[in-house]
């Protein structure tokens, strides 16, 4: 079991940041296409930019972004609005299966908007031994802390191609933005 811990208002202030960063967008591309993944890259007004990973199933999209400052955000998106944990910030677990191992991570602080939830890693080791994990299983499910019941789940064929494109496309903008 890994344990994520963060400091709330740490969090906060990064995710305002982040929020209107977002909302500065202009400009998205896809980049490629694994399996069940897509790459995207987006540049925003302020010529900052972000590198995303994502995948969906029926009514949910999962979405690994690394800015070009190197901060990752976990989006799991989904409509949210009538749901009674809208605007609150609430511990979830992501479990990881694949063939012979199981990994539970413990994400503090998702923060819930009515578009779905957000998450920032506290530092980018953590990402990396999350993003590793996830390119090694073949599915990811969300649950409430401690539960088994899934929520969402989602799929991770092409994952692992779809991490390394993540990385050489964050190794592009991080190198344009110095």
């Amino acid at each position: 079991m890994k344990i994520i811990n963060m400091f709330p208002i740490l969090f906060f202030t990064f995710l305002s940041l982040f929020l209107v960063t977002q909302a500065n967008a202009y400009e998205s591309h896809h980049l490629s296409n694994h399996e069940d993944w897509s790459v995207k890259v987006e540049v925003y007004n302020d010529n900052s930019m972000s590198c995303a990973s994502y995948t969906s199933n029926h009514d949910s999209i999962f979405d690994m972004t690394i800015t070009s400052k190197g901060d990752v955000y976990l989006y799991i998106l989904f409509d949210n609005s009538e749901t009674s944990i809208n605007g609150k910030t609430l511990p979830f677990d992501l479990v990881i299966t694949g063939g012979l191992f199981t990994e539970r991570w413990k994400m503090d602080y998702v923060r819930f908007t009515p578009q779905g939830g957000i998450f920032l890693f506290e530092d980018i080791i953590t990402a990396v031994e999350f993003m590793v994990d996830v390119q090694q299983g073949n599915s990811i499910y969300l649950t409430p802390p401690d539960q088994t019941k899934a929520i969402s789940t989602w799929s991770l064929t092409g994952s692992r191609d779809a991490i390394t494109a993540l990385f050489d496309c964050y190794r592009k903008i991080a190198s344009t933005s110095l």
